[in-house]
C-alpha cells in the first residue's frame, strides 16, 4: 500500500493491524499533503519516514523506501528501514 498523506503516515499502525505487508512511500504526493497540513506534527520527510517504523514496531509490516543512490541507501538504513525499492546502478552486474 502506498503511503502518500499525513493520515496515511498516522494510521500506519492500523493499517500493519489490518493485514498490510507492505507500506511504499509516496514523497512527493506526501510532500504535497503536508503542504496542505502545515500545522500537523509532521513537518518533514524524515519525522514521517521515522512515525511510520516507530508505529511499524512489533509488527511484521515493512516499510519499503525507493533509493536513487547509495547515500540515499545507508540514510535510509541507518534510520531503520529494511526493504528497498533501488533505482540506482549501486547493484548492477558489471558491465562487460
Amino acid at each position: 500500500m502506498q503511503t502518500e498523506s499525513v493520515l496515511g503516515v498516522v494510521l500506519s499502525r492500523d493499517m500493519a493491524g489490518a493485514g498490510v505487508d507492505v507500506l511504499s512511500w509516496g514523497s512527493h504526493d506526501l510532500a504535497f499533503n503536508c503542504e496542505t497540513n502545515p500545522d500537523h506534527f509532521l513537518k518533514t520527510d524524515d519525522d514521517s519516514i521515522q512515525h511510520v517504523l516507530k508505529s511499524l514496531d512489533g509488527t511484521q509490516t515493512k516499510l519499503c523506501m525507493r533509493t536513487c543512490s547509495k547515500e540515499q541507501f545507508d540514510r535510509y538504513a541507518q534510520m531503520g528501514v529494511t526493504m528497498f525499492l533501488d533505482q540506482s546502478e549501486m547493484y548492477a552486474e558489471p558491465k562487460v
